[in-house]
């Protein structure tokens, strides 16, 4: 069995268990990806700019020369965003994010629940809190 077909078999599977959250998964990272690697890609191309001028020194059409370095920038931007988001959705556990997903909302009710300095302390002392257990 070739690793393409591994690969498939594996990214199917992953699709089948938790349909809803791996497209959710998919679409966030994709665009969390993109947007990282394109501000990446922008400051490449403006130190490519910065540079291109020693070309001319070089006997080479230096617009020429940016062109074809920018091409193979990009190529290299989209090549790097699919193999991010594959990674990615390869890697998908339908359980570790539903587990994130309850730690989240058990630090929102512990947030919520938060006693004040000056409120009765949960103890029953009938103290404040902050000479209580504060």
């Amino acid at each position: 069995m070739d690793i393409y077909s591994e690969l498939k078999s594996l990214f199917d599977e992953n699709c089948k268990r938790d349909e809803d959250n791996f497209w959710n998964l998919g679409r966030a990272s994709s665009l969390s990806f993109i947007d990282q690697a394109w501000k990446d890609h922008l400051a490449e191309m403006d130190y490519l700019r910065s540079g291109i001028g020693l070309r001319a020194m070089g006997q080479r059409d230096p617009l020429v020369e940016y062109q074809k370095e920018g091409y193979e920038l990009f190529e290299d931007l989209v090549n790097n965003v699919k193999y991010s988001v594959i990674r990615i959705l390869l890697n998908f556990d339908s359980n570790l994010i539903k587990q994130n997903i309850e730690e989240q909302k058990e630090t929102n009710i512990d947030v919520e629940n938060k006693v004040g300095r000056n409120s009765p302390c949960p103890c029953g002392s009938g103290k404040k809190y902050k000479k209580c257990h504060g």
